[in-house]
């Protein structure tokens, strides 16, 4: 029994570890901002500075009378004759030609990003997100989970571990289109991930661990974000990309290789043999497997009868009952972003710096990031024992007040009044806002959105929802610091503050409860089945639950 618990765990935990990896694209703007923003190599040179001679006069009071001021310098090497007449013979020193050196240091030319190319290098990923999950999920279809992920999470080692070669390309070949061409090819590929990544643990996991494995997911993306930021304040970011690809893609990769391809993927594509083995592997029993996969064929099945395609399905959006329930989880995930989750994500340390805080900024975003990861593991928990509702409202209290006291302190610091005593508030109220979205708001969100959608509409509804949610995502974090340039980091907060108000009242009066409901009852609730009954529709088009 433990061997075969071993096993799901060796798919799911290589397919999360790859999540983490995935996360690093994100979490790399954190850790490399503080160095691309500021020029931070200098060098010392020595220079040779020439006196000119001077002329003395001896019959009167000894006076210098200087053909040219001379220019002294902080290090003077003065080398002397012994004579006679020591006042003359320093003079004579003097007149002459003497090299001195002296040290001053220069700042040499580095990569420093203009604030636009800055916010392009930390977004342009959110953005191939909106393309990129659609073409993964049909490419996720077409390829199968594991073996995309196989495919692509090599592409993705490389792309992160040649970003170090920046230090290598000449200004004049320009190295910020490289930087910024790197970034493109990073979001390509996580879109292209996101699909297999969310598929492959629920299709490989057993009934009993599917929901404790599945809700993880969101775990495993916190801990890509906290190695970054853990690695990130030891380590220069170009040695910490390859440090964070070895400890997460590669070790991925490897269990990908020693696990199995998804049963399911594998019977919708007509290969039976191959899935039974599969589910022999990780089930352990014949008679578990044989089950599994009569059960999983009769549902195959359902959906090729049913025969729900995209252009079909799209008419049923005129009606109120299907309309609706997207709508709802299109403003659950766009006003979620709107709170300024992603900001935080990827400019945490900037913020911290400024804040002037007294801490180290780096250590601040690990603090920050372990809260978000304990808080993923008790969200996981609670979200079996207590209402969605309760999670998301609860949690958005907390981001709420976070932003707020955020405003409060960054207006404060803008007219200059003595904030050191209280510069631990960024701090807390940056943890707090984590613990809210990793404990309620984040895992609930997703979970509610996706449980709201009608059967023939949830496919299209989760394409929709999650392309409205990549679309604000990136353009809250790109618009970052022209918010900031126009209201200020105390104004930007406090209308991250109005967004997660918004989104709780939305919740409270909008969203339904969705614990201990069954998806069936969900569709009762917006009167998709009476909807069904008035319109004679076939029992397989009302629900694929």
């Amino acid at each position: 029994m433990i061997m075969l618990v071993l096993v799901q765990v060796l798919g799911v935990s290589s397919s999360g570890l790859l999540m983490a990896g995935m996360m690093v694209v994100w979490g790399l703007p954190a850790i490399a901002l503080p160095y691309l923003t500021k020029p931070t190599t200098t060098s010392t040179t020595t220079t040779t500075t020439t006196i000119t001679p001077f002329t003395i006069k001896l019959d009167t009071p000894p006076t210098i009378k200087l053909d040219t001021p001379p220019t002294i310098t902080p290090i003077m090497n003065i080398t002397t004759h012994t004579t006679t007449t020591p006042i003359t013979d320093i003079i004579t020193s003097i007149n002459t030609h003497i090299n001195m050196t002296s040290t001053t240091t220069v700042t040499t030319p580095s990569l420093v990003l203009e604030p636009d190319a800055a916010s392009w290098y930390a977004t342009v990923p959110l953005l191939l997100c909106i393309p990129g999950s659609v073409v993964g999920g049909a490419l996720c279809e077409w390829v199968g989970p594991r073996r995309l992920q196989l495919l692509l999470a090599p592409l993705l080692a490389l792309s992160i571990a040649v970003m170090p070669l920046i230090s290598w390309v000449p200004f004049n070949l320009n190295p910020t289109a490289f930087l910024i061409t790197t970034r493109i090819i990073q979001g390509t590929i996580v879109a292209l991930l996101n699909s297999a990544i969310s598929v492959y643990p629920c299709e490989v996991s057993d009934a009993k661990y599917r929901g404790t494995l599945a809700s993880l997911v969101e775990a495993w993306a916190s801990l890509g974000f906290l190695l970054c930021y853990a690695v990130g304040s030891y380590l220069y970011w170009t040695t910490a990309a390859w440090v964070l690809t070895v400890a997460t893609i590669i070790p991925s990769f490897i269990g990908l290789l020693a696990s199995q391809e998804s049963p399911p993927w594998l019977i919708r594509k007509g290969r039976r043999e191959a899935a039974m083995a599969a589910l022999l592997h990780l089930r352990g029993s014949a008679e578990a497997a044989e089950q599994e996969l009569t059960e999983t064929n009769k549902y195959c099945d359902k959906i090729k009868r049913s025969d729900v395609s995209w252009w079909k399905v799209v008419p049923l959006l005129r009606k109120r009952a299907y309309l609706l329930p997207m709508v709802t989880a299109l403003f659950m995930l766009v006003l979620k972003e709107v709170s300024g989750m992603s900001v935080f994500s990827i400019y945490i340390v900037r913020i911290f710096q400024l804040a002037s805080v007294d801490f180290d900024p780096f250590l601040c975003s690990v603090v920050v990031g372990s809260a978000r990861l304990s808080g993923n593991f008790l969200g996981s928990a609670l979200l079996h024992h207590l209402p969605r509702k309760v999670l998301l409202v609860g949690g958005n209290v907390l981001t709420a007040v976070a932003t707020a006291f955020m405003g409060v302190y960054f207006f404060l610091h803008s007219r200059e009044y003595e904030v050191q005593q209280v510069d631990w508030i960024p701090l807390i109220a940056l943890t707090l806002f984590m613990v809210g979205m990793a404990v309620g708001v984040g895992p609930a969100t997703w979970l509610v959105a996706v449980e709201i959608l009608p059967g023939p509409v949830r496919s299209l509804g989760q394409g929709v929802t999650l392309t409205g949610y990549a679309f604000t995502s990136f353009l809250v974090s790109k618009t970052f610091d022209d918010m900031q340039s126009l209201m200020g980091l105390g104004g930007l907060f406090w209308c991250y503050a109005v967004g997660c108000i918004t989104y709780g009242v939305f919740v409270m009066l909008v969203v339904p409860e969705t614990s201990g409901r069954s998806l069936k009852d969900i569709e009762v609730y917006w009167g998709v089945a009476t909807l069904d009954s008035e319109n004679h529709k076939p029992q397989e088009l009302q629900t694929l639950d």
